[in-house]
């Protein structure tokens, strides 16, 4: 499948409409992973890359009296994205037709991303996470039990926080690591019971904070669950 990128908007663009159909056909097959409940990281990257397309376009002109450079965006970090400028040898009207591209793409992604977003609220709603075992207020490091009902199956991660820098912004993220994975066929036993076998194999169980989360649907784990389930974690380490 082919992605969001700027190659897209930036390559042998002679005719607007022409080109503006081979992107339509892009954000189709993303269109189409949502539809199968894969969101992961399709959503993420036209969420960018709306924000790349929004930027340029609210700084049109800036752009324009800047050719022939050309950008891309520095997400690094999330809450901060850097325009980047380097040269792109085209003439005026060339990139113009570039930014109308761009324009005429800008709503249909915005419906895209509405569309991948409604999953995921869907997912949210329908999973429950709360803090099982408190030993104090350390938070940044602990375990994560994940039940999902619909399979009857246990999963049992590591999470730690980090503290990353770019350029002079510093920031927290999460990283998850999967230490086991149980089948139960009996989806009503008690998560201390679980919490007890687990802790047989995995005995600093008891020494740092456990959440558990509880997922009522069968949708994709890799590429939809886990993701809603690390995000909301990150929420609750944050509160």
């Amino acid at each position: 499948m082919n992605n969001l990128t700027l190659k897209l908007f930036l390559d042998n663009v002679s005719d607007v409409e022409h080109r503006y159909y081979e992107v339509q056909a892009v954000l189709g097959a993303y269109r189409a992973r949502f539809r199968r409940n894969q969101l992961y990281g399709e959503l993420v990257e036209a969420i960018d890359f709306h924000q790349l397309l929004h930027t340029v376009l609210t700084r049109r002109q800036n752009f324009l009296d800047r050719l022939p450079h050309i950008f891309s965006l520095d997400t690094s970090v999330p809450w901060s994205p850097q325009l980047v400028w380097t040269v792109y040898d085209q003439d005026d009207d060339y990139l113009k037709r570039v930014v109308e591209l761009m324009e005429i793409t800008l709503p249909n992604l915005e419906r895209l991303i509405a569309e991948g977003t409604e999953v995921f609220d869907f997912v949210r709603d329908n999973i429950e996470l709360h803090l099982f075992q408190s030993l104090n207020s350390y938070n940044d490091e602990g375990h994560l039990i994940v039940f999902e009902r619909e399979v009857s199956r246990w999963r049992l991660y590591r999470y730690w926080l980090m503290l990353s820098s770019k350029a002079s912004a510093r920031y927290r993220t999460l990283n998850l690591r999967e230490l086991t994975i149980a089948s139960d066929g009996v989806i009503t036993r008690p998560v201390e019971v679980v919490l007890r076998q687990f802790n047989r194999l995995f005995p600093e169980l008891t020494q740092l904070p456990v959440y558990f989360c509880d997922v009522t649907l069968n949708f994709p784990f890799v590429e939809t669950t886990l993701p809603v389930v690390k995000r909301m974690l990150m929420g609750a380490l944050a509160a």
